[in-house]
């Protein structure tokens, strides 16, 4: 199996996964921000990177698509990859068991 095909075949999954089949004959310029924050994630994701930075990941997004998110993040995490995510919804990332900087008023916590 080529390369290619692999990262082919995990692309369908993927759009097949968040939903965006449908929105794929549409410009970027017509997308909704939570759809091309989902595109992003995904071209992020399809070479399973050994660093992967992630700014505000779960913003404008709806909770289905945010769990979906949270869990590719967590199959990052297992492969061994290492996650700098950056995130005002604190809440929605308590579950992770990493370490965690936090910053207030430009300064550490």
């Amino acid at each position: 199996t080529s390369l290619n095909s692999v990262a082919f075949s995990f692309l369908n999954k993927k759009i097949e996964q968040f939903k965006l089949k449908k929105e794929l004959t549409k410009f970027p310029s017509n997308c909704s921000s939570g759809y091309l924050k989902r595109i992003k994630f995904i071209l992020a994701i399809i070479k399973k990177p050994k660093l992967l930075l992630l700014d505000e990941p779960l913003v404008f997004l709806d909770v289905e698509t945010k769990e979906e998110i949270l869990k590719e993040i967590k199959k990052c995490l297992e492969y061994g990859a290492s996650v700098v995510l950056a995130s005002h919804l604190l809440e929605e990332i308590k579950d992770f068991s990493f370490d965690t900087l936090e910053l207030e008023n430009g300064r550490v916590k």
